[in-house]
This record gives structure tokens, C-alpha cells and sequence, in this order.
């Protein structure tokens, strides 16, 4: 896998709340505690001003856990003295961290249960609109079809195969509910060899970002199909953001990983650095220590990537500095022995880390790259491998959407999403017709929808895709060229997920634009049932969400969450799309809420709620915000520097500590968005808002209800950020405040990853309970 760091870790199935949502990252990023969304009519009516009952009486003798504090940890940083008495909670061996882990759930399981009073009637009413069939979109490997499917409430999703596509007999290829007694062990990463005869796949186990690879024969050949079992040589071992890429003889699969750390580490619950990732060749049929190195950067702390051609002749390297989206890229001719004796002799394509370079596809020695190069919104180019003096040649210029997913089918179409105006937007173009115009697909209700996925192959004349939006739990689609060379074809619907819930409360979705702080135009989508529309004076509980950063885009996506918000909470979800994302390309967007400009970001969110309030939506002590990971930095920084304007807050596995997060894991890869601690500039930005570093401590500031959540497996953004804050957060005002301020800490679970079903419901449930316990919602159905 090629291109920038939000597609380099080879993708893999992960169902949230609707299917398998393909992606993975080396960003802190968390996925919504929902899934993806949709649109309907807007409503013309203006009902009177609608008053929610008002907020429980707020609790004054909650009690939190007492936790050791070491006055003389003080560092001294560019000047500045800097007490960090948690510093403790930063090892994950530390004989007393159990404990602190026992006594905060406790304290926060007691106050759920006692003071939320609908949380039996959420985790019943979740679980209901959770239990729906899913699936994702078919592809085609050899003679066979491959897809995901859960039947409602399985742990995890379940691979299938079948050899017609419609109407035939579909078998169970592979099922990870039979690997692990509790559901803690999930699918990543899969990559079928180009003759279909073999399937490689990725394990993790409670959430980790570590896996294992191991493979396994399909139908395709006459041998029974058998899985390698646990304690054979074959099983690969300490690989982390990586996928597999089979050469197309079916002898082996290049793959990434990084040296083994300790040997009694338990994977995930470490939180060391993350150095030297490397690229190997599996042999089939041979012990991983046989294995060879193919490349590994310079850099220890750069990210590398594989791909073969789709045509089998070549192999691409892709180097990654860090979460910028930016590479180098390389490219040799695949060894017919694949001896791989010594170093790769590598044809450089670009190097000096000037913007991203993502390979589509090739024809012959002319390839196919989307790239940011001169395009914030990105465009795509070709390559001549034997006239590389040429350069990069425009094939498609930049749109005035962002190319969000580029594919290839019939070897010279490509399959383009593009994102307008936080809309997907699906379209054709005709390689071996230059000059040639985009070819449009309509999609049926194609306002305020998400293309999640597409699924294509440039051998195959058909390709799948899947949009998603606030009601739609997904459409897969497709689409069949003619017999004829031209680009038309038909577009049918394959398969439509149905909620086994009928939510009969009439919704709406808006797009409304507001002004931030320094006047930019931000938009923000509204998700709300029909009978709120906006008039002064409305005290609607409203869920805010938000993300900004690394370039992602908070497009239109499916929640039973936020469903459950708006349907039986009667509640409102917003969602910013904040400067720091992707929405409108690189320069214009992405580059506006990074490093030193990272509080435009904070300034966004906090405007979203003043908007939210002089729309008519709600009030700000109705509001609770809600993010995860880098949304977690942005819930919790704008709650410490804007804390009136929000009800409630819940802060998901957050980056917390911004003078030490480039010390844990893969932390120093976010340098790129957050800036260098290390760098007297940057360290100075960074410590004016660093949420561990900013809790007011005036007692006359109102403080709002805080809810964390985090996982002991999390080798993403590691758990000490949460328990670093909760601690301290505690300490300088839990006799100050009488709004509670809680951390649920789920075992055997990680970023968010592979979470299996229950947990995930169960999480969702104590998130809504506390959300609506203290913005005024009432439970409504």
C-alpha cells in the first residue's frame, strides 16, 4: 500500500456500528462512536420554542480515588518550570496502576448507574438498532467472490465466499469470533493473490495496532483450505501498520514490521517508541526468520509501504517522514527468483518529501499517481518509467471538489470519488482517451452522502461502491461497463442495508456555514428531528462533534449513536468541519489548523457553539462536545479555554499531555500536525493550550461535566494522556466543582479497532447516559 499515512496501513475490516469500515491509520484518530449518515427534507415549519426539561440536580459528594502525587517531578523546559506529578501513571508496569484502574471505574461505574437513570434504557434500546445485517461491498479474486458480513450483535464480522454473485451458496472462508472466547481478536488487513489460490490476512488481539499475519488456501485450488495454527514457524509476528502484497508467481507477499520489542512485552500494553519500520518478503511455505529484507528507510523514525504492480512486474516503496502527507517514492523491477540478495536497486520517482504520490495503476511503463504536488485539492498524473526526464504529466487536472479515493478497472478507467462541498461525488475518466471530460455517476438522494469504499480492479470490466450517510446505513452499488471500449455502463443497486428498527421520528439534515473567530466560513452539518427547527430561545439537547486534523474530513457518516440521540433523545447532532481536515484540500484547510495556526482549530469548535446558539438550535449549558483522539486534544482543549459554552464533554482516548506525546509510541509522527516539543517555538504554542497543562484552576470558572474514556491496549495514543489528565483534573477541582468529571477505562480494547460488538455498545451506552444526564435530554421513546 502506497501514499500518504492515512492509506499506507493496508485496510482491513473493522464494523462499528454499520459494516466494515475500511481504513486504518497511523493518525490519532478514533472513528465517530457511530458509523456513517444521510439526508432528508428539509422542514419548512417553525414550531414554538422548544423547552427540554431542565438539568438534574448536580452531584457534591462524589468522591474520586486518591492518586500518589510526586511534587518533585519538575522540568525545566526553555525556562519554563513544569510540574508533572503524574509521571508515574506514564508506566504501564507500575505495580499501582492496576488499582488506579479498579478505583476510577468504580467511581465512574457507580455514578452512571445511580445518577443516569436511562442507562438500561439506552444499552436496550442500542443494542435494538444495533442488531441489523451488514455487509460490505464483494470482490472478486479468481473465480470467487469475498465479502464481510455480521448478522446483527456477532463480535465481529464475518468473511464469506461464493462463487456466483448473485444466488449462489455462500461459505464461511474465514470467521474471527472462533479465534477468541470473548470476541478481542479481529480482522485487519487482507490481500488475495492474484491467482485467488491464496488469502494472506492480518490478526490483532484487544485492540492493538500489532498483528500477525498468517494466510490460508481458498476454493480456488483443489486442497482443502486449512488455517495455520498458533506455534507454526509461518505465523509472522510484530508487524504494525502494514498489508500484505502477494507477487503474482502465488510465492510469497511483501509485508512491514518492526524489530520485537521486548520479549515479555504483552502487544499493545507497551508504550515505547516505535522505530525502524522495514519491509520483508515472505516465502510460502517458510519460517519467518527466513524471511528477507527488502528495504528499510534511513530514518528509524520513517514509515515505509509496499506495492506490487497491478500488472506483477514492479515494486513500489513508498517513505513516509511522518502523518504529513507527504512520501518519496521509488520503484524496481520484481526478480523473476525473488532472491532478494542484498539491497533493492531502486529507480527513484520522487524524492525530497515535496507532497504525496499514490499510486492507481500502470500501463506498461507508464504510471498512474494521485498527488497533492501544486494541487491542494489534489490531481492526478502519469510517469514514464523509461523517460523519467519528463516528469509528471497532468492527466486530471484539480477539480474543485478533493479527490477523496482514486480506482482502476478495464485497465484504463479510473473510478473517482471526489469531495464537493463535504459531499461525495462519484465519477468516470477514460485514460486511453486524453483530453477526455469526467463522466459523472448519479446517485440516488445523493445530497449529504459519504462513498466510504470503492472496490475495483483494473483486470475486472465492473467495480463496487458503498455511500453512507446520517440515516442511511449504507447502499452498495454496482456498476457494469458495456461489451463495447466506451465508458458507459449500468449502475444497479446490489444490496441496501435495512435498519431491523423503524425510527419513525420525522429528521432532517442542513449544512449551515458560520464564521469563526477570524472570520473564515466554516460549515457544519445538522442532524435533527423535524419538529426543532431553529428559534431564539430553544434549549434542545445537542451533541457537537469534531475532529480537525491530519487532513481527515468529517464527512456525512451512519451512527446508531447519534441515531439514538436524535430519535430517542429528541436531541440534535451537529458536526464541524473544522479547519485542520481535509474537507477543502491541503493549503486552504488541512495547513490552516496545523502547528502554530493548531487554535484556529480550538477557535472553529468553540464558534460552532456560539452558532449553534444564535441559529436558534440550542444553549451552550444544552450542548455537550464530543471527539476522539485528536478530537479528544480539541474537546478537552476548548473545554479548558471556553468552559461556559459547553454542558457536558466527553473526550475520547485523547492526546492530552502536548509536551510529551512524540515520547510514546508513534507520537513523534504527529510532529508534522501538532509541531516539535523539543523546539523552543513550538514548545512555547504547544504549552499555551496543552490540555494536561490548562485546567483553569478559578474557582468561579463553571467547569462543565467531563467523561473520558480510554483502553488499556491502546498503542495508538497511549492511556497515560487520560490518566495524566483525570488525575490532575480531579485533584484541582473535584472539591471545586459539582459537575462530575469521570474516566471509563475498558479492558482488552485499544484505539477503537476491532472492538467487538458488546463492548462497543456498552461504551456507546455509558457515553449517551452521561451526555444526556447533563444537557437537559429526556429520554423519548
Amino acid at each position: 500500500m502506497l501514499g500518504s499515512l492515512k492509506t499506507i496501513c493496508s485496510i482491513g475490516p473493522r464494523y462499528c456500528a454499520i459494516g466494515s469500515a475500511f481504513y486504518t491509520t497511523l493518525v490519532p484518530r478514533v472513528t465517530p462512536f457511530s458509523t456513517r449518515l444521510q439526508n432528508t427534507q428539509i422542514c419548512l415549519v417553525y414550531p414554538p420554542i422548544i423547552q427540554h426539561s431542565p438539568k438534574p440536580a448536580m452531584v457534591s459528594t462524589l468522591t474520586y480515588p486518591k492518586v500518589a502525587r510526586n511534587e518533585d517531578q519538575i522540568d525545566n523546559l526553555f525556562g519554563h518550570q513544569v510540574a508533572d506529578q503524574y509521571r508515574a501513571l506514564e508506566d504501564p508496569s507500575d505495580a499501582t496502576l492496576d488499582a488506579f484502574v479498579k478505583a476510577q471505574n468504580a467511581v465512574t461505574d457507580k455514578y452512571l448507574e445511580e445518577t443516569c437513570k436511562n442507562r438500561s434504557q439506552v444499552r436496550e434500546r442500542l443494542t435494538k438498532i444495533w442488531n441489523f445485517e451488514r455487509y460490505s461491498c464483494p470482490s472478486k479474486h479468481g473465480d470467487y467472490y469475498y465479502y464481510f458480513h455480521n448478522t446483527g450483535l456477532q463480535p465481529q464480522s464475518v468473511l464469506y465466499v461464493q462463487k456466483e454473485l448473485k444466488g449462489g451458496k455462500a461459505d464461511v472462508f474465514l470467521d474471527p469470533n472462533t479465534l477468541s472466547e470473548d470476541g478481542t481478536v479481529a480482522l485487519g488487513s487482507l490481500d488475495a493473490s492474484k491467482s485467488g489460490k491464496y488469502m494472506a490476512y492480518s490478526l490483532s488481539a484487544s485492540g492493538s495496532d500489532w498483528v500477525t499475519i498468517q494466510y490460508k488456501t481458498t476454493p480456488q485450488v483443489t486442497e482443502s483450505a486449512s488455517i495455520v495454527k498458533e506455534g507454526d514457524s509461518e505465523i509472522i509476528k510484530w508487524c504494525k501498520f502494514t498489508g500484505m502484497e502477494w507477487t503474482h508467481d502465488d510465492r510469497g507477499f511483501f509485508y512491514q514490521r518492526y524489530p520485537a520489542p521486548d520479549a515479555d512485552a504483552d502487544p499493545g500494553h507497551e508504550n515505547s517508541q516505535n522505530e525502524q519500520h522495514m519491509t520483508y518478503y515472505h516465502v510460502r511455505g517458510t519460517p519467518q526468520s527466513e524471511d528477507k529484507l527488502v528495504f528499510k528507510a534511513e530514518d528509524p523514525k520513517h514509515v515505509v509501504g509496499s506495492s506490487v504492480s497491478h500488472d506483477g512486474k514492479y515494486l513500489l516503496i513508498s517513505v513516509h517522514p511522518s502523518c504529513e502527507i507527504k512520501n518519496n517514492l521509488y520503484v524496481t523491477p520484481l526478480e523473476a527468483d525473488k532472491s532478494f540478495k542484498g539491497q533493492l536497486k531502486l529507480q527513484t520517482i520522487t524524492e525530497g518529501f515535496d507532497a504525496s504520490y499514490n499510486y492507481i495503476a500502470n500501463q506498461g511503463s507508464i504510471f498512474y499517481f494521485e498527488t497533492n504536488k501544486n494541487a491542494p485539492r489534489s490531481k492526478i498524473v502519469k510517469f514514464d518509467l523509461e523517460n523519467p526526464s519528463q516528469g509528471f504529466t497532468d492527466v486530471l487536472p484539480e477539480q474543485e471538489g478533493v479527490i477523496e479515493r482514486v480506482g482502476c478497472v478495464r485497465g484504463n478507467i479510473l473510478v473517482i470519488s471526489i469531495l464537493q462541498n463535504v459531499t461525495s461525488r462519484l465519477a468516470l475518466l477514460d485514460l486511453n482517451n486524453p483530453g477526455s471530460k469526467l463522466e459523472h455517476i448519479k446517485i440516488e438522494g445523493d445530497n449529504n452522502l459519504t462513498i466510504d469504499s470503492i472496490i475495483s480492479d483494473p483486470d475486472q470490466d465492473f467495480f463496487f461502491f458503498r455511500a453512507v450517510s446520517f440515516q442511511s446505513p449504507g447502499t452498495i452499488y454496482h456498476y457494469k461497463f458495456n461489451n463495447d471500449k466506451t465508458i458507459q455502463g449500468n449502475l444497479e443497486v446490489f444490496r441496501k442495508t435495512e435498519l431491523s428498527v423503524k425510527l419513525d421520528k420525522k429528521v432532517v439534515v442542513e449544512q449551515k456555514w458560520y464564521k469563526s473567530k477570524d472570520g473564515t466560513d466554516v460549515p457544519m452539518f445538522i442532524f435533527r428531528p423535524a419538529s426543532h427547527s431553529p428559534k431564539p430561545g430553544n434549549k434542545v439537547p445537542c451533541l457537537l462533534y469534531g475532529y480537525g486534523g491530519f487532513g481527515i474530513s468529517m464527512s456525512p457518516r451512519f451512527s446508531v449513536s447519534w441515531n439514538t440521540w436524535v430519535h430517542a433523545f429528541d436531541g440534535i447532532v451537529a458536526v464541524a468541519n473544522l479547519r485542520g481536515g481535509g474537507e477543502f484540500g491541503e493549503e486552504n484547510w488541512h495547513l490552516q489548523g496545523v502547528k502554530h495556526k493548531k487554535q484556529n482549530v480550538f477557535d472553529d469548535f468553540i464558534y460552532a457553539s456560539k452558532a449553534l446558539e444564535e441559529m436558534g438550535y440550542t444553549t451552550a449549558e444544552h450542548i455537550a462536545s464530543m471527539g476522539g483522539s485528536n478530537g479528544g486534544l480539541l474537546v478537552a482543549a476548548t473545554a479548558n479555554q471556553a468552559p461556559d459554552r459547553f454542558g457536558a464533554v466527553v473526550c475520547q482516548v485523547g492526546v492530552l499531555d502536548m509536551l510529551r506525546f512524540h515520547k510514546f509510541t508513534i507520537g513523534y509522527l504527529w510532529k508534522s500536525d501538532y509541531g516539535d516539543p523539543d523546539v523552543k517555538e513550538d514548545f512555547e504554542y504547544l504549552y499555551k493550550y496543552s490540555p494536561y497543562h490548562t485546567i483553569p484552576t478559578n474557582k468561579d470558572v463553571k467547569y462543565p461535566a467531563m467523561l473520558l474514556t480510554t483502553a488499556d491496549h491502546d498503542d495508538r495514543v497511549a492511556p497515560l494522556h487520560s490518566f495524566k489528565f483525570i488525575s490532575r483534573l480531579q485533584h484541582l477541582r473535584g472539591n471545586v466543582d459539582q459537575t462530575p468529571h469521570i474516566i471509563r477505562i475498558e479492558a482488552k480494547a485499544g484505539h477503537g479497532a476491532g472492538k467487538p460488538t458488546a463492548k462497543a455498545i456498552e461504551e456507546a451506552t455509558d457515553m449517551l447516559a452521561f451526555m444526556a444526564c447533563h444537557v437537559g435530554a429526556t429520554w423519548d421513546v
